[in-house]
């Protein structure tokens, strides 16, 4: 690990900064939550990765990977200032609101909602798996045990200086209760729900284009329609598993149908998730 008399000789190092935007995100944080743990620019710990501007993960000597958080999309490789930090650590917070916090940006992020947060890690709670999400590529990440207490969000380097009051609104839980978040991160629950002849996303829209009467109340019509299009293909995929010979072969209740397939279900509804949700700006425009 260099120390910062090493890293003070570089020029990189020393022309580093957070992201404006990013610096601004921090501080409504820390309004909202008095005392919480905000980071952007990396300590000499931090060799790789969005933490690092992108100029010092080309020239330093001390980067670890000199790929990593610079090369995926067109903003990593060459938008906002060179010098920028893109990430955020943000922590020191109670645990159990921490783990809301995750939940909410998961829901947001899978939604196709943040797609300037190209990777979070965090904590759901409940055990000592570090969650997250690779958001360009869309799938299940995970990282170091440090993330079980405190939340890493990347920001594409194109986009890390927009306003990010929608991030913070998520993050705050501002726009959705956390059982609407639970309902509109599960297809699985919205499913059985459904199955169940009850219906909790449709209700009345409003002129602003949010639903006003029903049994979710305000919650963003784009994200709406989406969980509603993955529900139902997540039922079809437990039909088509239904219809297989050998669930045909032995009469089993649906409670039981669904306990033998659940590792294949699972898989499915993510596929299925993640298939509407990633087209979901051209199937439901914004107007």
């Amino acid at each position: 690990m260099p120390t910062y008399d090493q890293l003070d000789d570089e020029a990189a190092w020393r022309a580093e900064k957070a992201a404006p935007a990013l610096a601004a995100l921090g501080e409504a944080l820390r309004r909202h939550w008095p005392g919480a743990d905000i980071g952007i620019r990396g300590d000499n710990k931090h060799l790789r990765g969005y933490h690092r501007s992108r100029r010092w993960i080309k020239e330093s000597r001390f980067c670890t990977d000199h790929g990593y958080s610079i090369s995926r999309t067109a903003g990593d490789r060459t938008g906002g200032d060179s010098n920028w930090a893109c990430a955020m650590d943000f922590g020191g917070i109670p645990q159990s609101e921490l783990h809301a916090v995750c939940q909410r940006l998961d829901a947001a992020v899978r939604a196709g909602s943040l797609e300037k947060i190209t990777e979070w890690y965090g904590n759901f709670g409940g055990d000592e798996r570090v969650d997250g999400w690779d958001n360009i590529s869309d799938r299940i990440a995970s990282a170091d045990s440090s993330h079980l207490t405190h939340l890493h969000m990347s920001f594409d380097r194109g986009r890390a200086n927009e306003d990010h009051a929608d991030v913070l609104a998520v993050l705050i839980g501002e726009d959705m209760t956390p059982e609407q978040i639970r309902l509109l991160s599960n297809a699985e629950t919205y499913a059985w729900k459904c199955s169940a002849g009850e219906d909790p996303i449709t209700g009345i829209l409003g002129s602003d284009g949010r639903l006003i009467e029903g049994g979710m109340p305000n919650v963003p019509l784009r994200l709406a329609k989406a969980a509603k299009a993955a529900a139902e293909m997540a039922l079809t995929t437990v039909s088509e598993l239904a219809a297989r010979p050998q669930v045909q072969a032995a009469p089993v209740d649906i409670i039981a149908l669904v306990a033998a397939l659940r590792p294949e279900l699972d898989a499915a509804a993510e596929r299925a998730v993640r298939k509407v949700l990633g087209s979901l700006d051209e199937r439901f425009p914004v107007s």
